[in-house]
């Protein structure tokens, strides 16, 4: 997902690749596409970008200054909208989930889905757990140590 303009994005790819066409193979778009989003960037911008010839295009000097500074725009863009998720993604709580991998782990997904529905900022986590849960008597000692949640088969004795 990006946070600036498409337009920028697009103009680059032309500067870089020269021509209309090729860009537009490269952004799997139709290259009628690209010239009325170029034509439509320079009207916003009230610049001309590119001298168009027959064998390509062209940088203008103003072109030139934009797309360096385009490029450090997007980088710049990819690392504030990445250092955003990471702080959306570090407050989330982690829920751990102990589940067999040999059974379904129904709990793991209602405890999903209820997390989904009511728009908690939970993450999951899943522990592997296969060679605790394989001894019977100890599965609930795993509770509260190596595992929030605890989906495994047991008896009524065990309970």
């Amino acid at each position: 997902m990006a946070i600036y303009v498409q337009q920028l994005e697009t103009f680059i790819r032309v500067a870089e690749e020269g021509s209309f066409g090729w860009a537009a193979n490269t952004l799997f778009i139709s290259t009628p596409a690209v010239v009325q989003q170029i034509s439509l960037f320079e009207e916003h911008c009230g610049v001309t970008l590119f001298k168009r010839s027959n064998r390509g295009v062209q940088l203008t000097p103003t072109g030139q200054a934009l797309y360096e500074d385009g490029k450090k725009i997007i980088a710049l863009s990819n690392q504030a909208l990445a250092r955003a998720q990471q702080i959306e993604e570090d407050s989330k709580e982690t829920l751990q989930i102990g589940t067999s991998p040999i059974f379904r782990a129904r709990v793991l997904i209602d405890a999903m889905t209820m997390a989904r529905e009511d728009e908690l900022p939970l993450k999951f986590e899943i522990p592997n757990l296969v060679a605790e849960l394989s001894q019977m008597n100890n599965n609930f000692d795993l509770l509260g140590q190596k595992c929030d949640l605890l989906e495994t088969i047991y008896c009524d004795i065990a309970w």
